[in-house]
């Protein structure tokens, strides 16, 4: 598990701040915020998990699998 702090500083090391954005759904100045101490939805967590299979803290594996589980049957 790790906070999305860390999460960000690593991910920036081999993309871009725009990338990472698009790739969480979110705008640019919200990665800078998140390298900060903004801490993550629900929404980020689940897309983090799903991209990268991390736990961001303070989210559960459990609880995102089974986030994922069921917005996959909705969907």
């Amino acid at each position: 598990m790790v906070t999305i702090q860390k999460y960000v500083q690593d991910k920036l090391e081999d993309i871009e701040a725009k990338d990472l954005a698009k790739q969480l759904g979110v705008s640019v100045s919200m990665i800078s915020a998140y390298k900060k101490s903004y801490n993550p939805s629900l929404a980020v967590a689940l897309k983090v998990y799903e991209l990268d299979k991390v736990v961001l803290h303070p989210f559960a594996e459990i609880s995102l699998k089974h986030e994922l589980q069921w917005y996959n049957e909705e969907n």
